[in-house]
């Protein structure tokens, strides 16, 4: 049993790299803007101009 726990825990160890890769990665993607107002304050805005 004490053999089964170990080999469990190993999996942490190979999985702990990967996460902090996968980190990382997260940190040199390009940032997209959201939208600044939605669509009802478009339409609004868009039948006030004339």
């Amino acid at each position: 049993m004490a053999r089964a726990l170990g080999s469990r825990a190993d999996i942490f160890l190979y999985v702990a790299p990967v996460a902090l890769i996968a980190f990382l990665v997260t940190l040199f993607i390009k940032e997209v803007p959201l939208r600044a107002s939605n669509g009802l304050s478009q339409t609004a805005k868009a039948e006030r101009t004339p």
